[in-house]
């Protein structure tokens, strides 16, 4: 996934540009205000690279940007809230603006067919800054920001769950695997947005689990069921991020919390002197996250930058934006989905993702073939942590 950051200040009015794997966001400014109803319109340009939108045959789906808006009053960040109608957004021509129903972003992305670098100038955003409780809308606050994120749009359609394999591969990491009872070899298919049976009946949804591993290792649920309709099973269409979190996009995060927040967030306390990394210290393992300006106990957040080569200048093209943000738990990456108004995908969505239509592969990795090889260090990787790693 791959993000932007622009923000517009006041009392000083700034714009700046921030990217992460080429997608940006720029001239960030309120275009018109309605005070009776209580919105405003927030003009952007957005653009990235290997842009796409194929219609009528496979993949048959596009990429696309998950736009989000912050504002901040005082040193506390908050959510902005958009109008849930996408019938009320300018898009501009060769865009489509699709809204959604909590009103905490759009996804922005290519009206027609084609491929490349995807530009959309004069994009608007209509702010519902009355229902955020603003009294005047930009004018009420001391900064907002345009967040957006590359996203990848999934198909409606059936699709398989398992990889068919007869056997706990521990080896290759295969614990829990989906299948249809009774036959382990036989992976389960789902082709409705109905509800799915799970259980040691017959064609029912079940996984391989093998009583001579650790428990520890068995993370795959209690085979109970039926699993509702209303779950995101990934039979409907959904977006997806298209990148890991880059080390750019953790640190945006970071930047929009409290001290308290930041705290919880990282393993170096938030007023550690700068140059300390913020989830390794000192950086390793591709860890390039660094306290930049310390805070204040319990009053103050630090300011974070990238610095994967360990110098003393912050954000400079070597520090590894676009390398995956490393290591992150579960309740970090929980964490920065809440902050962005998206949700974790399900493991059947996952699956859906990775595998889309196409029948399944034994031993199979998520991009569809069995073949891997892991980084050693030996050879290096070409300009590693600069921005054409």
């Amino acid at each position: 996934m791959i993000k932007l950051i622009s923000c517009i200040a006041f009392i000083v009015i700034s714009g700046m540009t921030l990217q992460a794997n080429n997608i940006q966001v720029s001239n960030i400014y309120s275009a018109s205000t309605n005070t009776t109803l209580q919105y405003s319109m927030i003009n952007c340009d957005i653009s990235w690279d290997n842009s796409w939108r194929i219609t009528g045959s496979a993949p048959d789906n596009w990429d696309a940007a998950w736009v989000f808006l912050k504002y901040r009053v005082g040193s506390t960040w908050y959510h902005a809230t958009l109008n849930t109608s996408s019938a009320n957004y300018a898009a501009p021509s060769g865009c489509s603006i699709s809204a959604v129903s909590d009103g905490k972003g759009v996804f922005v992305y290519r009206s027609t067919d084609g491929s490349g670098t995807f530009n959309a100038s004069s994009i608007n955003l209509r702010w519902e800054y009355g229902l955020d409780g603003l009294a005047a809308g930009p004018a009420s606050v001391d900064e907002f920001c345009v967040f957006a994120i590359e996203m990848v749009y999934v198909p409606r359609g059936s699709f398989y769950v398992g990889d068919g394999m007869a056997t706990w591969n521990y080896a290759t990491g295969e614990m829990g695997q989906f299948y249809t009872y009774p036959g382990i070899s036989s992976p389960y298919q789902i082709t409705n947005n109905g509800s799915i049976n799970v259980g040691t009946t017959a064609g029912y949804l079940n996984y391989y689990s093998n009583p001579t591993v650790p428990p520890n290792y068995v993370y795959s649920g209690d085979v109970s069921g039926p699993i509702p309709a209303e779950f995101p099973e990934g039979y409907e269409a959904f977006y997806c991020m298209k990148y890991e979190i880059t080390q750019q996009q953790y640190v945006r995060f970071l930047n929009c919390l409290s001290y308290s927040q930041q705290a919880a967030r990282t393993t170096s306390a938030p007023n550690f002197p700068a140059g300390s990394g913020a989830l390794v210290n000192p950086n390793n393992y591709r860890s390039g996250i660094d306290i930049m300006t310390p805070g204040v106990a319990s009053t103050t957040p630090a300011v974070y930058a990238c610095n994967l080569d360990n110098d003393t200048d912050y954000d400079d093209p070597d520090d590894g934006q676009s390398v995956a943000c490393v290591p992150i738990s579960w309740a970090d990456v929980a964490a920065y989905l809440d902050w962005t108004g998206l949700r974790p995908m399900t493991e059947l969505e996952y699956e859906k993702a990775c595998r889309g239509p196409l029948s399944p592969v034994g031993n199979e990795y998520p991009w569809g073939t069995t073949n891997i090889v892991g980084y050693t260090g030996n050879p290096a990787l070409t300009n590693e942590g600069t921005v054409n790693e």
